[in-house]
């Protein structure tokens, strides 16, 4: 079983910047932000490394999956080189942490005490069983499917979402995306992300259902919403135009229908995200109705919303098991 708090959306960039006082305490070895954690902006970059470092220090793995925010003042590829650059020189001084203890040395000014930083930008990352309850565990762009049986394989990305052209334009003009976030980002460019996030999510699963082991467990981070399930929407928002911007329905995609057949069910236990900060925890089953087969996923988010407008059901503390 291997145990995650899961939080996202923050959003320690918002006057005032809380980046130094917000604390997360450990209540489980793996820590998943499913992006707005803040932004990774030049006037925000050495605040917002210094909350994950100081996560680093109490939390064996920090899962990072990329939101709006972290690309708002900036670009989606800035945001991704700042996390990037800070992932491998994590890396570096963990290995230089170990080979000091080794000769015996100083360290060479590392530092011994981080955990494992891990971007998930259409990345996969493996947690394999542990006779003594240390997992251990290996990161990758893309699966090997050939992990060991009881594993449990963690999938992420930002996913993006779908608008539709008749949404297009209320979209555009009503959420900050396509106002702060440079390159001229706008819908085409954000659709275009979503499918590729999209096909990554399909080809993974797919391939992973594919191999030859049968206990295999998937978990899915993003950090735009991949359902449209009344218990996952706000109900102020539902049926508005600006829900295309947050949420997508992913029903009838391999990610999820991959669930429903004979040999693979339930090969996806969770599929967590954020951005909508509207919290919600429920599996994806028919009730006992009967009908149309359902995935059996778990929908899960667990996200603060901004400091003064605070997401009802928010548990800093909340653990997730697998």
């Amino acid at each position: 079983m291997v145990r995650i708090q899961i939080i996202s959306d923050l959003h320690l960039e918002t006057p005032p910047k809380s980046y130094d006082i917000v604390e997360i305490a450990p209540r489980a070895p793996y820590l998943a932000l499913l992006g707005d954690i803040g932004c990774c902006s030049t006037s925000h970059k050495a605040e917002y490394l210094g909350f994950l470092r100081r996560h680093l220090r109490v939390f064996r793995v920090v899962f990072l999956v990329l939101g709006n925010h972290e690309a708002y003042h900036s670009t989606w590829q800035e945001s991704r080189d700042v996390l990037r650059e800070f992932e491998a020189e994590v890396r570096r001084e963990r290995r230089r942490a170990v080979a000091a203890d080794v000769d015996g040395g100083g360290g060479g000014g590392a530092d011994g005490s981080l955990g494992e930083f891990v971007l998930l930008d259409r990345d996969s990352y493996t947690i394999h069983p542990d006779p003594d309850s240390s997992s251990s565990s290996s990161s990758s762009k893309n699966l090997d499917h050939s992990t060991d049986d009881g594993a449990v394989t963690i999938l992420g990305c930002t996913l993006f979402s779908h608008v539709p052209i008749r949404a297009a334009q209320r979209v555009s003009m009503g959420l900050n995306d396509f106002r702060v976030i440079g390159d001229g980002w706008d819908v085409a460019q954000h659709n275009a992300a979503f499918r590729g996030d999209l096909a990554w999510l399909n080809e993974q699963v797919m391939a992973l259902s594919n191999s030859s082991n049968s206990k295999t467990k998937i978990v899915i981070f993003t950090h735009h919403c991949p359902t449209l399930d009344d218990r996952a929407i706000d109900p102020q928002h539902r049926g508005s135009p600006l829900t295309a911007g947050f949420a997508s329905d992913l029903s009838k995609q391999p990610c999820v229908t991959t669930n429903t057949t004979a040999t693979n069910k339930g090969i996806v236990k969770l599929w967590a995200f954020g951005h909508t900060h509207y919290n919600c925890d429920f599996v994806d089953d028919d009730d006992g109705g009967g009908g149309e087969a359902k995935s059996g996923i778990r929908f899960y988010t667990n996200q603060r919303g901004y400091y003064h407008r605070q997401s009802p059901g928010y548990q800093e503390d909340k653990v997730v098991e697998v």
